[in-house]
């Protein structure tokens, strides 16, 4: 791997903690029942990421043991 795309890679796992951490913080909002709306639409939206992140990293180390 070059630099650039070691990089790039660990922006994205930087990126994908962050949101880890906003989703932690948004399930603990729903937990209470006390989520508004938007809550609730950002809560879904930054756990698709939060999946499809996983899965990317998850594919990019099989790519790594190859």
């Amino acid at each position: 791997r070059d630099d650039v795309e070691s990089r790039g890679l660990g922006d994205v796992y930087k990126r994908q903690r962050e949101l880890q951490k906003q989703l932690e913080r948004l399930d603990d909002i729903h937990e209470s029942g006390e989520a508004t709306e938007r809550q609730e639409a950002r809560r879904c939206d930054i756990g698709e990421t939060v999946t499809v992140l996983k899965y990317f990293f998850e594919l990019e180390s099989l790519n790594l043991k190859k």
